[in-house]
C-alpha cells in the first residue's frame, strides 16, 4: 500500500449479507452520486425495497463483489468483474452510497485493497475501469491509485441531449507492484 495513505479509518471489504439490503434501501437518495453512475439527472433515483433486493441479488453473484465498511458502517460498494483468466485481468468498479463519504478516502483504500486481492490472489497482470469523462473526483482517486487512461470511448452515455465520453484507465501489474 502506498506510504501516504491516511489509515485513520478501519476499512472493511466483506461479501454481502442479506442485512445490506435494508441498509441500500434506507440510503438517502443522492442526485450527485447518481449522476456519476450514469444516472439520467431528469429521473430522480428512488428508493424502493424491490430495487434493493435485485442490487443484492446481482451483486452476490459476482465472485468478488465486495461491500466497504469504515468502522463498521457500510459505506459502498466494489466488485472485480469481466475477469478473463485466460488473459489474466478483469475490471473494477467502485462506488460510495452517500454524498458525505466522498473524498474521505475510502474508496481510495478499498481500492488499494481490491488491487492487493487482484494482482495477489489472483494473479491478474491487469485491471481497468471506465469512468464517465465529467467525473473528475473519481479520475483524481483513480490516477492516485496508479490508474492511467489509455483510451476515450466517445459517446458512451447519454444524458438528455448531451452524449459523455467514457475514459477507459488501466493499472497494471508492473505499475502496481512499484507503487507498493
Amino acid at each position: 500500500m502506498p506510504k501516504d495513505l491516511d489509515t485513520a479509518f478501519e476499512i472493511t471489504l466483506r461479501r454481502p449479507v442479506p442485512s445490506d439490503i435494508e441498509i441500500h434501501f434506507a440510503l438517502p437518495q443522492s442526485r450527485e452520486i447518481h449522476v456519476m453512475y450514469g444516472g439520467d439527472p431528469e429521473i430522480p433515483p428512488t428508493a424502493n425495497l424491490a430495487r434493493s433486493e435485485g442490487w443484492f441479488v446481482w451483486l452476490s453473484e459476482h465472485p468478488f463483489a465486495r461491500i466497504i465498511e469504515v468502522d463498521g458502517r457500510a459505506v459502498g460498494e466494489i466488485r472485480l468483474h469481466s475477469h478473463d483468466p485466460e488473459e489474466r485481468t478483469a475490471r473494477m468498479a467502485v462506488g460510495l452510497f452517500l454524498e458525505e463519504d466522498l473524498g474521505c478516502g475510502y474508496g481510495r483504500q478499498a481500492i488499494m485493497q481490491t488491487l492487493d486481492h487482484g494482482f495477489t490472489e489472483m494473479e491478474l497482470v491487469s485491471i481497468d475501469l471506465r469512468v464517465l469523462e465529467f467525473n473528475h473526483r473519481a479520475i483524481r482517486c483513480y490516477t492516485s491509485c496508479g490508474f492511467e487512461t489509455v483510451a476515450r470511448l466517445p459517446r458512451s452515455l447519454k444524458m438528455g441531449d448531451v452524449w459523455h465520453d467514457d475514459l477507459l484507465m488501466e493499472i497494471t501489474l508492473p505499475k502496481y507492484s512499484t507503487r507498493s
